[in-house]
């Protein structure tokens, strides 16, 4: 088949042999695969530099980057095609007048900007679907991690003031969900089988050191997959919901309520716990309906599974999972806080009052546990830069920290490796659980609903500005940009909403030069 589409592209030299009679001889014209190379880069640069510059040649350089996209011959060709196209499809939301009238003074057609939009969307759905994870999970991840990309532009398009708003009919919506869920599925396959044979066959370290970086590229495609069903959710909302219900939702509980993956290809296989991240997959598609799809009983359902299994997995060892479970309690705060703390009170027999606030000390239990960890993480990274500095023969010659010993335990060895590389987790786990609380404290209190206003009204509100400023003594949020962010955002509105709430809650911080800082990051005039 690769043989077939190079020489359909030209790229095959076939000439008799000299040799024997009636054979051929079959090479690849290496020099026209990196001219392609070197072509398909140089468009990538112009994309990115010159942006909606390009709106009329769309039409010229969309059939050429597919063609790229389909050199199966050169993987890097395919991956910075894939790129490219995510590029266009910026431009195309940005400027469709420009693409739909093109340049025809200078031979340039104009395209429709919703029919280009849907055809690249198929044509890497295409590739997405040819793709075998076994032999080409580099490149698979990179084309899905492309197409959440487009999804992700199309999604804005509907939020900003582009007069084009990219959309996907029910028929290809359906597809996407579809393939998503089946490499994702097929990922978690995969990743159930390694573990499962490293468990029974073992490794040594150089295997190990191999299989870490597949579960890296793994955990990116899983990654991408959710997040390009995301776009679509967040983008179409409840119009999607019954294509959702039919592909989504299946695959999504069963990472959540299995022990263990129960695909055809390891039911023979010995029972292995699912990772914690396959469960933040299924989460995390929950979640997105749980934020974007309300005024629906198909969304009161989810609401309630999304509680469960954030209640259930909010305090596993996994800060991964740990994050995503606060997460999406402070979703459910914003949108149901008042059904779900009814709920849960019902089936432990308890005042639905007393519902948030036990969710509230957990999260701040976890964010001591977060805040320890990270300290933990930060003196070990101090003490193993001292001990290769004493160590190195050179001193302090700067990189010092590739001249530390290795330990000769192989297995303590990667899980102190592993132990560096995640250290940033704890931090994106604590910076969700700070503005869970916020939002906690915003639309259990603040805006407290009647079902679960206290009788004394000063105190809770006293209690929430305590909770406040510890929350605040961690500002500004860095380790979860996005969050951190959209947390200060928060913050400013309660300086309109709530102004005695947050001047309270600043001052009484410990510190009056976190209180200086804090006031200046929300523009309040301070006075120690």
């Amino acid at each position: 088949e690769e043989l077939a589409e190079l020489a359909a592209a030209g790229m095959l030299i076939i000439r008799s042999s000299d040799d024997e009679e009636d054979s051929a001889y079959v090479g690849i014209n290496t020099f026209q695969l990196q001219q392609k190379e070197v072509g398909c880069n140089t468009l990538y640069q112009y994309l990115r530099d010159f942006g909606a510059g390009l709106a009329h040649w769309v039409g010229t350089m969309l059939p050429v980057l597919i063609d790229c996209l389909h050199c199966r011959a050169m993987e890097g060709v395919r991956i910075v095609a894939a790129t490219s196209l995510s590029k266009l499809v910026e431009i195309i939301i940005e400027d469709p007048a420009g693409v739909a009238s093109g340049d025809p003074a200078n031979g340039q057609a104009g395209v429709d900007p919703g029919e280009s939009y849907r055809s690249i969307v198929e044509e890497f759905l295409d590739q997405i679907e040819r793709e075998d994870g076994d032999d080409e999970l580099e490149t698979l991840c990179m084309i899905a991690d492309a197409l959440s990309d487009i999804l992700k532009a199309g999604h804005e398009s509907s939020r900003s003031d582009s007069p084009f708003r990219a959309r996907l009919d029910a028929e290809l919506t359906a597809r996407l969900f579809r393939t998503m869920v089946t490499e994702a599925s097929k990922a978690a396959e995969r990743r159930m089988g390694r573990l499962q044979d490293m468990a029974t066959v073992g490794c040594d370290d150089t295997l190990m050191g191999e299989q870490r970086e597949i579960e890296e590229w793994e955990k990116d495609l899983l990654t991408s997959t959710v997040d390009a069903c995301g776009w679509i959710v967040k983008s179409e909302g409840s119009n999607v919901l019954p294509i959702w219900d039919d592909t989504v939702k299946p695959f999504a509980l069963e990472l959540l309520t299995v022990k263990a993956f129960a695909a055809d290809v390891i039911q023979a296989r010995l029972d292995v716990q699912m990772p914690c991240d396959l469960r933040g997959w299924g989460l995390c598609a929950l979640i997105d309906v749980v934020e974007h799809c309300p005024g629906t009983e198909q969304h009161l359902e989810t609401t309630g599974n999304t509680f469960h299994f954030c209640l259930e997995w909010l305090r596993t060892e996994d800060w991964e999972l740990r994050q995503v479970c606060a997460y999406g309690l402070g979703v459910i705060a914003e949108t149901a806080c008042v059904l779900m703390a009814e709920r849960f009170g019902r089936s432990v027999n308890q005042d639905p009052k007393e519902t948030w606030p036990m969710i509230a000390k957990s999260l701040e239990a976890m964010i001591k546990e977060g805040h320890a960890s990270l300290q933990q993480i930060e003196q070990q990274q101090a003490l193993r830069e001292a001990r290769a500095n004493m160590s190195c023969p050179m001193g302090q010659c700067g990189v010092a920290a590739s001249c530390e010993p290795r330990s000769e335990d192989p297995v303590e060895e990667a899980l102190g490796d592993l132990e560096m590389e995640d250290g940033n987790w704890p931090g994106n786990c604590l910076d969700n659980c700070i503005h869970a609380l916020l939002k906690i404290a915003e639309h259990v209190v603040l805006r407290a609903p009647e079902a679960l206003a206290y009788a004394d009204r000063d105190e809770s509100l006293d209690m929430t500005m305590n909770l406040i400023a510890h929350c605040l003594d961690f500002f500004p949020l860095q380790a979860d940009k996005e969050e951190g962010d959209l947390a200060i955002e928060r913050l400013r509105r309660w300086m309109v909403d709530f102004p005695n709430v947050v001047q309270q809650s600043v001052a009484r911080i410990p510190s009056a030069e976190k209180q200086a800082e804090i006031a200046s990051l929300l523009g309040m005039n301070y006075q120690t």
